[in-house]
């Protein structure tokens, strides 16, 4: 079905996607060893939260790459920087602002959650460049 979406919005549908399959396995466990109509509706939360952030860093997607793609290798790993920046941040905020979670309560908090997005963005796109070296496609 992505196939037949626009190209603008494909990005958005796989990372919605993508998202939602890895929430969907970590469920998997957390309902198993926690069997309660908590843990469901924590987990159908999360659901919704996970996907957004990924529609929202697929939105992003298409909004930073041709800019940056001019730019080389610099822009691709400034792409994956971006991007993974969206995705945290797509989810901390949120859970600040809509669901009164403490997590970006300092300064200190902010920085951290920006070092951590950054070394994700480096290491995926990393892990992207040795995918397309090894199959020589992206």
């Amino acid at each position: 079905g992505i196939s037949r979406l626009p190209a603008w919005a494909r990005p958005a549908a796989i990372g919605a996607l993508l998202l939602a399959f890895m929430t969907c396995f970590r469920a998997v466990f957390v309902i198993l060893f926690h069997p309660s109509l908590k843990s469901v509706l924590a987990f159908l939360l999360a659901l919704v939260v996970a996907s957004a952030g990924g529609a929202l860093a697929g939105f992003a997607f298409v909004v930073v790459r041709m800019p940056m793609k001019h730019l080389g290798a610099v822009g691709e790993l400034l792409t994956g920087i971006i991007l993974t920046c969206v995705y945290v941040f797509g989810i901390l905020l949120p859970a600040k602002y809509w669901f009164g979670d403490d997590t970006l309560q300092t300064r200190t908090d902010w920085v951290i959650a920006l070092v951590v997005a950054v070394f994700f963005g480096v290491v995926l796109t990393v892990a992207y460049w040795a995918n397309v070296r090894k199959h020589g496609k992206a």
